[in-house]
């Protein structure tokens, strides 16, 4: 009741601040305009009169002046008018006008001195009354006078009273509709769910409870992720009830019954504590055909589901020479899921990170030109390696000059050309096999700028050790002809296929120098500066961050960015939204091992007993 109580006094509040704020503006301005009619109106008679009364004060004419004005008052909300001659002396008024004319003399001789009109709202007997006083001026603009005008300005306030009355109408009513939806609101899904909630846990409380039964109840309302955790309470409960029961049955019984439960509080009780590795020559799962894709499943082991999540397993894998040109589909597990990094960073092990920069630190543009690394981003990878555990190596198909203008983090490793180029603090590598292949990569460059010329949506992008070719605005056609061109060259020109091969990525096909190096040998070739001190940490979203995957497949934590399971990686995030996301807890752990060092001052003590990392858990 309360909090219906509050909630009905803050809108009632806010409702009465908007319609206040709302009712000065509108009578503000809605004074601001009749007074600009009345001010025009006025001016336009006292212009009309000027021609005909100039001509009288000059000549003192006082009767035919009497008469002009008394024709003339009474009209339109017009009071009177009043005519004075230069020294502010009142020559005629209005017969009905029963004004003190003192006070209007001053306003008389200050618009003749001033020589422009004046005009203000004044409160006369009880009366609110617009005064406006103009010169009389002669065809040579010489002043001869000056007339006043008086008009009953009492309808504006009548009108400003309107607008308050119909403002006071909407805010009452406002206000009940208001009151009355929040009662609605509040009653329909917070106290009468909370009401519901209650009378089922007090079944639950005095019988078996029905989770799933509460779930549906409750299912897409407010309360919904209370109701599920309750939900999950009472089935757990359940659980250890029956599991009790039958416990207490079989030591009736005199029999023993291994169970998953009991074997993985056996082990938990036998190990007291201590770590388990376990080797296995397998994967904890098994690559089944299933029609035309391939399915993953776990086999049955009693020790894998003791420890199902109570340990933590490392499994050294079979090597094998899988590309991505033979993949299959493999079976990667999402990495929120996971988390397989939170051990090594709480552990106090390092990381070795390396990311690919177009599709994993920023979205893929249709033009190259645009991408750059955002400031969240740089500040996040900043602020790991401030953490003195962690290196970052940023990869990408993009040169080396390229690459760094566009992410430029602090203190990074940069490996461009797909691992040809590497700089970084103290190291400079170019591969020497891209001398060689260089004049070619020339010759072809003018040879597919002249045969793509009009091809719409084809961007030829020249780089110093390789030549790429975007498709990614082109139509539907374009990689195939961009692929036949290709072939076509390759074949005119035998010596090409011995020099440059082409590698394919998301809608862009490359021309790079033909080595025995890629992403993987330059993530390798960082690693050996750092040896076995480090865990690598691979993120990439294209085929070519593949060759990543396969240089760290069970030395290490490797994850595709995007949807496609046809991958090397263990796991896998399933945007480059959240890449951010992975950053960002990435932060946080090497953060609060920052702390806890600087708190115990046992970082020495950390390295020394931790183990190497390139069996980490996957």
């Amino acid at each position: 009741m309360r909090i219906t109580i509050r909630l009905i006094v803050s809108l009632v509040v806010v409702v009465a601040v908007v319609a206040l704020a709302f009712s000065l503006y509108q009578v503000g301005r809605e004074k601001d305009r009749l007074a600009r009619d009345l001010e025009r109106r006025s001016l336009i008679l006292a212009e009309s009169l000027q021609e005909s009364i100039a001509p009288l004060i000059q000549s003192n004419a006082g009767p035919r002046l009497n008469r002009i004005v008394n024709r003339f008052g009474n009209r339109e909300r017009l009071k009177g008018i009043m005519v004075f001659d230069r020294q502010g002396t009142l020559i005629t008024a209005t017969n009905s006008l029963d004004l003190d004319t003192k006070g209007f003399s001053a306003q008389a001789v200050k618009a003749l001195l001033e020589n422009r009109f004046l005009g203000d709202f004044e409160t006369v007997k009880g009366q609110n009354i617009y005064i406006f006083v103009t010169p009389v001026v002669k065809d040579d603009d010489e002043a001869v006078g000056s007339l006043a005008l008086f008009y009953d300005a009492s309808y504006i306030n009548g009108r400003l009273k309107e607008i308050w009355e119909d403002n006071l109408l909407r805010f009452v009513t406002l206000s009940i509709l208001a009151v009355f939806s929040t009662v609605l609101v509040v009653r329909w899904s917070i106290t009468g769910p909370i009401a519901q909630l209650a009378a089922w846990m007090r079944e639950v409380r005095t019988s078996k409870p029905d989770a799933a039964g509460c779930e549906t109840l409750f299912r897409g309302d407010v309360l919904a992720p209370l109701v599920s955790e309750v939900a999950q309470l009472a089935k757990s409960l359940s659980i250890a009830q029956k599991r009790a029961e039958e416990e207490a049955r079989l030591r009736l019984q005199s029999e023993s019954l291994w169970t998953p439960e009991g074997l993985k509080e056996y082990m938990r009780g036998a190990l007291k504590g201590k770590k388990l590795f376990i080797a296995s020559n397998r994967e904890p799962y098994m690559h089944v055909k299933e029609g035309r894709s391939v399915g993953c499943i776990v086999p049955a082991g009693g020790l894998v589901t003791a420890l199902k999540g109570e340990a933590r397993l490392a499994f050294a894998e079979r090597g094998g020479d899988v590309s991505p040109d033979n993949m299959s589909d493999m079976c990667s597990r999402y990495y929120f899921e996971a988390n397989p990094l939170t051990p090594v960073v709480d552990g106090g092990l390092h990381v070795a990170l390396f990311l690919d920069f177009d599709g994993t630190l920023v979205s893929i543009a249709e033009n190259p030109a645009l991408p750059r690394l955002s400031p969240t981003s740089r500040g996040l990878l900043e602020s790991i390696l401030d953490s003195g555990r962690s290196v970052v190596t940023i990869t990408s198909g993009r040169s080396l000059a390229d690459l760094r203008r566009r992410a430029s983090v602090r203190g990074a490793f940069y490996a461009g050309s797909h691992g040809l180029e590497i700089s970084g603090p103290g190291i400079r590598f170019i591969h020497k096999g891209v001398l060689s292949a260089q004049p070619v990569i020339n010759a072809l460059y003018r040879d597919v700028m002249e045969q793509t010329e009009g091809c719409d949506g084809v961007v030829v992008e020249k780089k110093p050790y390789s030549l790429a070719l975007h498709y990614r605005r082109a139509g539907n056609g374009a990689a195939l002809f961009l692929r036949r061109l290709f072939e076509q060259k390759m074949v005119e020109h035998v010596n090409y296929r011995r020099l440059v091969t082409v590698v394919r990525g998301k809608k862009v096909l490359e021309i790079v120098p033909l080595v025995s190096w890629d992403k993987g040998a330059a993530a390798l070739h960082v690693m050996e500066r750092f040896g076995d001190t480090y865990v690598p940490v691979c993120l990439g979203d294209d085929l070519t961050d593949e060759t990543l995957f396969k240089a760290f497949r069970g030395k290490g934590i490797t994850i595709k960015v995007g949807t496609s399971r046809k991958t090397l990686a263990h796991y896998h995030l399933k945007s480059q939204r959240e890449v951010s996301r992975f950053l960002e807890e990435l932060d946080h752990g090497l953060g609060k091992g920052r702390a806890m060092t600087k708190a115990t001052g046992n970082e020495d003590a950390h390295k020394a007993e931790s183990p190497s990392p390139w069996g980490c858990p996957r």
